[in-house]
């Protein structure tokens, strides 16, 4: 006589509840069909406002007394819970007596600790922050909006402690320090705004030169995807699927394994082809003469709104000039430029340490509102390439474009620099031209 399918039985483990103990061997409890709550318990006001995970493990059990071959069997999840703020969701740990805190670790290795971050934990931080600050080079690439980062403390220890955090905002400013021998460096001081706030203190580092980590200090650790669990579950399809179809339009391929800490505010009343600040030449050029100590601690206002590329400063038969945001003289990089603001910042002492009288030439600029132009194009399999070349209807004002998209879930945008060049905040992201004569890109 065959093994039939009702011979074989899901079977409750030792321990049928969210705790650390829980799951475990087999036993002789068969979970009886169709009775209500004998695998999960009811769900509770509490549970419904804040969200939970309960976890249970179930033993498949072939009883019977013949002795044909078992094939195997599988297991399926054939209707989907009728709350939609309900999911069932299997996965298999692979282990006949493993605990429910095995479990919860498989689920949480999603992400996984990476190397160090190129930065340090800017001085202490304490439990409850929502916001965490790291040191870093003003060349490195900054953390991006929705990456999830990892502080450790006292790595490799007994009491080691961890806490994932995911950034919501990020924001950097360039600071100069001083070392201990009176020299000045620049670093990137990054703020980064966290989804949940940091639940443990965790011990920084002040700033260094070389960025170096004091005894005992918090270690920053970017993270890998692991995805060291497979899931399945079911969702309804959006269109009915026929016999010998080869596709199937489902819902969704998502599922809930852990409740959402996060809230998302939508904006309203904003415009998709929203206003685009540019600035404008208002006239000829200005030549006037500034007589400052224009050193690296002290920048140069030139009275307003500068017309990108317009800039010329002389002094002692120096002469630096504006590209792209950035001031150069003989090639070099000296400075910055603050367009909007009118405002010019040194990164060395190119005119020394000392006053002088400056020869500042510049065209005065404004900002008017201006309605933006869109163009999309569409990635296809047919269309994809590493270089795409188009012309915009309009010539595009200097600073004003930007081209976004979007590869495995992640928005990049390049930006028009004011000279013509496109970029990103890394190279990896991609480069480009624009002709501002034509408008081609």
């Amino acid at each position: 006589m065959p093994i039939l399918a009702g011979d074989i039985k899901l079977v409750a483990s030792q321990v049928m509840n969210d705790v650390p103990e829980g799951g475990g061997a087999p036993t002789s409890t068969v979970i009886a069909d169709g009775v209500s709550n004998a695998i999960f318990p009811d769900i509770s006001e509490l549970d419904r406002a804040g969200g939970r995970v309960n976890l249970r493990k179930l033993h498949v059990s072939v009883q019977t007394a013949d002795t044909d071959t078992y094939m195997g069997s599988n297991i399926i999840v054939a209707e989907p819970p009728a709350d939609p703020n309900v999911s069932v969701t299997l996965f298999s740990t692979d282990s006949t007596f493993d605990r429910r805190t095995a479990a919860a670790s498989r689920v949480e290795s999603y992400l996984n600790r990476g190397p160090l971050w190129p930065g340090i934990l800017y001085e202490n931080h304490i439990a409850g922050q929502r916001s965490v600050q790291i040191l870093q080079e003003v060349s490195t690439e900054l953390p991006a909006i929705g990456q999830t980062l990892v502080l450790v403390q006292y790595e490799g220890l007994s009491n080691e402690v961890q806490q994932y955090i995911r950034t919501t905002a990020v924001e950097s400013v360039t600071r100069t320090f001083y070392d201990d021998g009176g020299n000045t460096y620049n670093k990137a001081v990054v703020t980064l705004s966290i989804s949940d706030a940091l639940r443990t203190d965790f011990t920084g580092s002040p700033a260094t030169k070389a960025l170096t980590l004091v005894t005992n200090a918090a270690k920053m650790r970017d993270t890998v995807v692991a995805d060291a669990g497979t899931y399945v579950g079911v969702v309804p399809l959006s269109q009915t699927a026929s016999i010998g179809d080869f596709t199937v339009n489902a819902t969704s391929v998502y599922s809930q394994l852990v409740p959402s800490a996060q809230t998302e505010i939508p904006i309203t009343d904003v415009r998709t082809n929203g206003l685009s600040a540019a600035l404008v030449a208002t006239g000829a050029p200005v030549v006037q003469s500034i007589s400052m100590g224009f050193t690296t601690s002290t920048s140069m206002f030139v009275g307003g709104p500068i017309y990108p590329g317009s800039l010329s400063i002389v002094r002692d038969g120096v002469t630096a000039t504006d590209a792209g945001g950035l001031l150069i003289s003989a090639a070099v990089e000296v400075g910055q430029v603050d367009y909007d603001n009118g405002i010019v910042s040194l990164s060395t002492n190119v005119w020394g340490s000392g006053a002088g009288t400056h020869t500042v030439t510049a065209t005065p600029a404004t900002v008017p509102d201006l309605i933006s132009h869109q163009r999309a194009i569409r990635v296809t399999a047919e269309s994809r390439a590493l270089n795409y070349t188009l012309v915009m209807v309009d010539v595009p004002v200097p600073r004003t474009l930007s081209i976004s998209y979007l590869a495995q879930g992640r928005w990049y945008v390049l930006r028009d620099d004011g000279t013509g060049k496109l970029i990103g905040i890394s190279s990896a992201y991609g480069v480009g031209t624009l002709n501002y004569s034509t408008g081609s890109v």
